[in-house]
């Protein structure tokens, strides 16, 4: 049983650690991407992983709420009255038979 958990807990590890890797390789490429289309160098101070854009601006991760207020961050999407035409029951039967 030990070995068996051994066995499980050692892939687990490699697993993880490949993770972690193409998460490094994929971070590293898009920092090329964007020192190539912005014309940014890398060692530029502005890059710092400690931060994020919140609200337009790059504030410190600590500092932004745990559940931000994201409606100036994300577009809106019409709801699916507004996509149906804000059809009512009514409408249902006529839809099918259309």
């Amino acid at each position: 049983m030990k070995t068996a958990n051994a066995d499980l807990d050692k892939e687990v590890w490699e697993l993880w650690e490949s993770v972690v890797e193409e998460h490094e390789l994929g971070f590293r490429k898009a920092l090329r991407q964007a020192a190539l289309l912005f014309e940014i160098p890398l060692d530029d101070g502005h890059f710092d992983v400690g931060k994020d854009v919140y609200q337009k601006s790059l504030v410190r991760i600590k500092d932004i709420p745990s559940i931000p207020d994201q409606s100036e961050d994300i577009p809106s999407t019409p709801s699916t009255e507004a996509v149906e035409g804000g059809k009512d029951d009514t409408d249902a039967g006529t839809r099918d038979e259309q």
